[in-house]
């Protein structure tokens, strides 16, 4: 109930706010009433992030951006206005999403909230970890226990991630349940007025029917059908569960488990996208660009689009343009080489990042990559997208003769091929995913696509029938992989072993430091990059007890090859030993100093988990929990 009350006085604050901005340029109530709530939002975050991080931080780019609006008085302020009749209309559309989100990921029986996935905890620990540090990176307890290597910025998709961060620090609540239940479906909400923008763009009449489209509308983009598995999956081709078909469409919609973590880019994307149709070219380049400070990841995909787009294309070919695209991109670069993408180079050496990419280099092996992670998966979105590709060659006179449409899938096209074309070949930025972070540009155009049908077409039967089945086969989707994945926490957990833990924390008052343990099959059977879904004592991450440091024996060996040496914040124990070896039968006094140095107070162990005897002495309080097979020790003080 907290959680929904918090959500519920952050849309009061932002939208009191936001009545304080006047924008005269944008006449549309809706796009108006949109773009002030986004304004006021990113505005928050990134002084926020530049507050905390003392300036080291790529949303700097945002804050000049709002210099520069004010300056030129494309943003002024004003005295507050009466709310109007769509204004209000716009604001009750979060209902529905809070009530869905929160059905999905609450345990109705108990009305507690299902334990998230370990990747909504890993954004929730980085939330935690830079307001605590004050480094906009991933690096989580290295920040703070060697801040003299890990005191830079790294890329990632930090827009929500700052967000939850803000709020986390104001109310003091759970950073996981914070990011499910407030900050996505804020961001949904945002998303849902950005799609209603696209709508006023052909008329000034919202109906019933259309805020009901809206909503619909947020669930456009890969189509799964049960039968695709069996067809198309056997053999498990594709081992990542990115490139499998459920892996895609969860990934990728803006409502899906993971692919929420992509709003912002839907954000951006949609009120890019509209501003070319409106053909102020110069915002939509802009605002596109800007797509990559809030995730990273679009950074080749759309800087490549626009730089080719700008050669080719006489209308966007101004100087004004030019100085835009040319500044934002080496303002990003220079932040990014500035801070050395968060990483002392002398640390770079000894984690065998490019040096064990080049000497684990196979040709042969590289190649096979490139056809999997690249051929591969535009395969599956062919077969993913087809219902949509029928649907643009049926229309396809009405859609491409339309100079913005065509305008507007030019740029997605050259999104696609300069993002691919960079990631692919950069192991380091995690190729397994670089479709991914482009594709909810792809449903953006779609939903443009769709809403311009909806409003040319004079028979609609054939379009309808195809978005319908579009949308029905993705809710059940939906439905059904949350609620499969979604397990209370008493089957994952003895309930009275947590409460008895959690009241021992709150006792512990030195360090917020927690040691783990993991198996040593888990170990040798993947690389670090692995390791956080393995961490044990999740559950205490929804009480924000985040700060666990892998005090395993770091030389323990695993298969090497150029997808396994990517760079992972959890071999923590390699930065203390200095890189150098230790015999594992004197690993035991290495962990003892390493405790007591840093006066950690807990140890969480994962199932099956022997301690080296060394620790015995150091045990105060040993707690076993039978349904998870986990340990957690109490240490003494010392």
């Amino acid at each position: 109930m907290i959680y929904f009350i918090i959500l519920i006085l952050l849309l009061i604050v932002i939208v009191g706010f936001s009545q304080f901005i006047k924008i005269d340029s944008i006449q549309e109530s809706i796009l108006n009433f949109f773009i002030r709530q986004l304004s006021i939002l990113t505005l928050s975050i990134s002084l926020f992030a530049a507050i905390v991080t003392k300036g080291k931080t790529i949303f700097l780019l945002f804050l000049l951006l709002f210099i520069y609006l004010f300056i030129k008085k494309k943003i002024a302020f004003q005295i507050p206005k009466q709310l109007n009749k769509k204004t209000l209309q716009s604001i009750f559309l979060i209902i529905p999403v809070i009530i869905i989100q929160f059905l999905l990921q609450f345990d109705l029986s108990k009305f507690t909230p299902f334990l998230p996935s370990a990747d909504i905890l890993e954004y929730a620990t980085f939330a935690n970890s830079m307001a605590q540090y004050g480094n906009e990176n991933k690096y989580e307890a290295l920040s703070h226990l060697y801040p003299h290597l890990f005191s830079g910025i790294s890329p990632y998709h930090y827009y929500e991630i700052w967000f939850t961060s803000l709020l986390g620090n104001i109310t003091g609540k759970s950073y996981a349940l914070l990011l499910q239940l407030v900050v996505y479906p804020y961001l949904i909400w945002l998303f849902i007025l950005g799609i209603l923008s696209v709508f006023e763009h052909y008329t000034s009449k919202i109906s019933i029917k259309v805020y009901a489209l809206c909503f619909l509308l947020l669930f456009i983009g890969p189509v799964y059908l049960s039968i695709y598995e069996s067809i198309f999956n056997d053999g498990d081709f594709f081992s990542s569960t990115v490139f499998t078909v459920p892996g895609f469409v969860k990934q990728t919609l803006a409502f899906s488990y993971y692919g929420q973590k992509h709003l912002p880019v839907y954000i951006f994307g949609i009120l890019s996208f509209l501003f070319l149709f409106r053909q102020n070219y110069t915002s939509s380049i802009l605002i596109g660009l800007l797509t990559s400070v809030c995730s990273f990841g679009t950074f080749p995909g759309v800087f490549g689009a626009f730089g080719l787009l700008f050669l080719f294309k006489k209308e966007l070919q101004t100087k004004f343009n030019f100085i835009i695209f040319l500044m934002i991109g080496l303002i990003s670069v220079l932040i990014m080489s500035s801070f050395k993408l968060g990483i002392n180079p002398e640390i770079s050496q000894k984690t065998f990042y490019f040096h064990d990419f080049l000497k684990y280099l196979n040709l042969k092996g590289e190649i096979l990559r490139i056809f999997t992670k690249i051929a591969g998966p535009f395969l599956w979105l062919t077969i993913l997208y087809f219902p949509f590709f029928i649907l643009f060659y049926l229309y396809r006179k009405l859609i491409f003769g339309v100079k913005e449409l065509k305008l507007l899938y030019i740029l997605i096209s050259l999104i696609f091929i300069a993002g691919t074309i960079f990631i692919s070949l950069v192991q380091g930025l995690n190729s397994d995913q670089f479709l991914t972070n482009l594709i909810p540009l792809f449903n953006v155009g779609i939903i443009l696509t769709i809403i311009h049908l909806y409003f040319q077409l004079n028979s609609k039967k054939i379009a309808a029938t195809i978005i319908s089945v579009s949308l029905v086969a993705n809710i059940i989707f939906l439905i059904s992989y949350y609620y499969k994945g979604s397990i209370p926490t008493n089957q994952l957990y003895n309930e009275k072993i947590i409460t008895d833990v959690k009241n021992k924390l709150k006792q512990t008052k030195s360090s917020n430091l927690i040691a783990y343990l993991l198996a040593d099959k888990i170990i040798t059977s993947k690389p670090p990059t692995n390791w956080f879904g393995e961490k044990p004592g999740k559950i205490f991450f929804l009480e924000n007890y985040f700060n666990l440091v892998n005090i395993n024996y770091p030389y323990t060996s695993y298969e090497r090859n150029t997808s396994s040496i990517a760079f992972c914040p959890d071999n923590q124990m390699r930065f203390y030993l200095n890189d150098k070896k230790v015999p594992y039968k004197y690993f035991g006094k290495i962990q003892v100093k390493f405790l007591k140095q840093n006066k950690i107070k807990w140890i969480f162990c994962g199932k099956g988990v022997s301690i080296l005897e060394e620790i015995l002495p150091l045990i105060e309080t040993t707690f076993y929990d039978s349904v998870s097979g986990e340990k957690y020790f109490k240490l003494k003080e010392y």
